[in-house]
């Protein structure tokens, strides 16, 4: 059945509305003004704090296969930053023409 929210239930999505615009512009102007490998750890903090505002808040409990499913997607991520660091530091062939590289 329906029921019609509150005030404070109102109040609780408009301040959910600034805040998560808020963040989302945060988010953006970081991304502006760092590359975004280095932020990239700050990223799989979110997956922290999910699990830990689900816990919290809903009694939700994740599954192996979500984080399973996280722990890929750090890994990959962690092997990505690994690898461009890698590449980053390897001395590019001298017999190659400047600018195809």
């Amino acid at each position: 059945a329906w029921n019609t929210p509150s005030a404070l239930d109102f109040g609780a999505m408009l301040l959910l509305g600034v805040v998560s615009c808020a963040a989302h512009l945060m988010i953006t102007r970081a991304l502006k003004l760092a590359p975004a490998s280095t932020l990239a750890p700050l990223h799989y903090s979110l997956l922290l704090w999910a699990i830990v505002f689900g816990l919290v808040l809903f009694g939700d409990v994740p599954s192996p296969r979500i984080l399973a499913g996280s722990a890929i997607v750090v890994l990959a991520g962690i092997f990505i930053f690994h690898r461009q660091k890698v590449v980053e530091t390897a001395v590019p062939p001298q017999n190659v023409p400047k600018g195809v590289n």
